[in-house]
């Protein structure tokens, strides 16, 4: 078994797009490259299409697995590369796991699951390498994402474009800090 986790930033929230049109098509294809490439456990080399950048490697390898291919994922109600792996994971008749938060809100309420946990059970939810991995999708930054949402990695002395930090890259920081394999994909 190998669990493939996608988060990343949301499509659009309150009608504003954070994705482009090019930005989302080139995910897309992404996401299907990487589907390929888990599915035949084999190397993918990052970038595969255009301007895109991986946090510190430059490229992904899946191992030799036994089982099935996992894909995990938090089902954001607003699109984005959680619903577009979704779509990929049911052609290609990967088993999902899908972690839904119970409110609309970063915290616990009424103790019910909020984000912020929903976003931890995903991190959790992958296998220890080398039987898992995380990948964090999200658009170069632009100016109208606001200066407060801002984020550049600087990781084996390698630095990501400017991105728009999001609850996926909250989900990527856990669980670089749990000890998961995790990278972060700039489109």
């Amino acid at each position: 078994m190998f669990k493939l986790g996608m988060v990343g930033s949301e499509e659009f929230n309150e009608g504003v797009p954070f994705w482009t049109p090019k930005q989302k098509s080139m995910c897309n294809k992404v996401i299907s490259f990487i589907f390929d490439s888990a599915s035949f456990k084999k190397r993918i080399p990052i970038p595969p299409y255009g301007n895109i950048r991986l946090s510190t490697i430059s490229s992904i390898e899946f191992r030799k697995y036994d089982g099935d291919l996992i894909y995990v994922s938090g089902g954001c109600k607003y699109g984005g590369p959680d619903i577009w792996g979704e779509k990929e994971a049911k052609l290609r008749q990967v088993v999902p796991q899908i972690l839904y938060p119970k409110v609309n809100s970063w915290e616990d309420k009424d103790g019910k699951i909020g984000f912020k946990s929903r976003n931890m059970q995903i991190a959790e939810a992958i296998p220890d390498p080398p039987d898992g991995i995380l990948i964090d999708f999200e658009p170069e930054w632009r100016s109208d994402h606001g200066l407060d949402r801002k984020m550049i990695i600087k990781d084996n002395n390698e630095t990501t474009l400017p991105f728009r930090r999001s609850g996926g890259t909250w989900t990527y920081q856990y669980a670089k800090k749990i000890g998961k394999e995790a990278y972060v994909v700039v489109i």
